[in-house]
């Protein structure tokens, strides 16, 4: 039984540290991905092109909203970080072929891969 508790305990453990990761590396995603947005639209251009745009915009969004999810212990958290895994995916392959060599859009991906596979973590 003491062995079973334990083993529960270091299983909560582990959640809790994963759950504010996640939490961590949400809310820094979307922090960068919004200035980063911005920084394209100063640039104009490719970087401004509405498909890359919009792809930022409901990066952002969705790292936001999946941030406030986990913080409220939504039942729908592990739902929403399957989605926001895949939005930063996306964000990131739009970051790359962009222009990977901007040192903004580079932490733009760099914030994105981050989230994305803290998200998964918390999609199980």
């Amino acid at each position: 039984m003491e062995g079973t508790i334990k083993s529960q305990n270091e299983e909560i453990n582990r959640l809790s540290v994963n759950m504010e990761d996640a939490i961590q590396n949400a809310m820094e995603c979307s922090r960068i991905v919004q200035s980063c947005l911005q920084h394209c639209l100063s640039l104009g251009g490719k970087h401004a092109e509405v498909d890359h745009i919009s792809v930022m915009m409901e990066c952002a969004e969705i790292t936001r909203v999946a941030a406030q999810f986990m913080i409220s212990t939504s039942d729908f958290t592990h739902d929403l970080c399957g989605v926001c895994a895949r939005v930063c995916d996306a964000c990131f392959e739009c970051c790359h072929s962009i222009d990977s060599e901007d040192p903004h859009m580079n932490a733009c991906m760099v914030a994105c891969r981050k989230c994305a596979d803290s998200c998964r973590n918390m999609e199980h």
